[in-house]
């Protein structure tokens, strides 16, 4: 598990993160949904410690600090679709392959998984944005990690393709008992699978839970939603709903 605690984060006067208490675990699919400013990759910064923490505590398992152990254990994927320019695919992909003493059968499941067989003999920067998604993907999942960390890993990526993603992400925590935490934009999308949705507003979490689990809160809270989406954008208007929300 990921356990975050009493956790703020300021930029000068302006609070970024509001005393945050949420646990994470293992065996779970998070999708962490909010507007560009709620919080979200501030949030994913500085539980990967690329932040420092001013105030609170983060534990992965027992750890608080990012030991050795818990880096071996961590797939990561950024915003920038960054790669090593002058290297090939398969060099980028095969020194990681080195580096985790990964089994052939796990690497040939992961290129397969993430459709990068095209793209073995291109080089980093000759790829499009959605190509170098693809590969950073199958980078973060070779080691076969448990904690799986990724900052809007969809972008870029056709519609075809990303289905076939997201039945990796899922097959891949219940198979693996891992936890995976992703941000997201595309909620309406995003509905039509079993995912543990955050909402995150003004550095809170407001709401969390399956579909199942939210739409059954708001309607003993006499709110009814269409679908997700129309909650996103409720949410987003900064209204009564919110209110309510922050008060339970």
């Amino acid at each position: 598990m990921i356990k975050v605690k009493n956790l703020k984060f300021a930029y000068k006067d302006k609070e970024i993160i509001r005393d945050l208490n949420f646990e994470f675990k293992l065996g779970q699919l998070y999708c962490l949904v909010g507007e560009n400013g709620a919080g979200k990759t501030t949030l994913i910064e500085l539980i990967l410690r690329l932040k420092k923490i001013q105030q609170g505590e983060i534990y992965f398992g027992n750890q608080k600090n990012m030991t050795e152990e818990v880096l071996e254990n961590l797939g990561i994927v950024f915003q920038e679709n960054s790669l090593r320019p002058r290297l090939k695919v398969k060099e980028e992909l095969y020194a990681y392959v080195d580096l985790y003493k990964v089994d052939k059968e796990w690497t040939e499941k992961i290129i397969d998984a993430f459709n990068i067989t095209p793209l073995l003999n291109k080089i980093g920067n000759s790829l499009s944005g959605g190509e170098r998604r693809r590969v950073l993907m199958a980078l973060a999942f070779i080691n076969k990690p448990k904690y799986v960390i990724l900052d809007e890993p969809f972008t870029g990526i056709d519609t075809k393709l990303r289905h076939q993603f997201r039945t990796f992400l899922d097959s891949y925590v219940e198979e693996n008992q891992a936890l995976i935490l992703f941000s997201e934009h595309n909620i309406l999308e995003c509905q039509k699978y079993n995912y543990h949705f955050i909402f995150m507003y003004d550095g809170n979490f407001i709401l969390s839970g399956d579909h199942k689990k939210i739409s059954t809160k708001l309607n003993q809270m006499n709110y009814e939603f269409k679908d997700l989406q129309d909650l996103y954008l409720e949410i987003w208007r900064g209204g009564q709903l919110n209110e309510d929300l922050i008060k339970k």
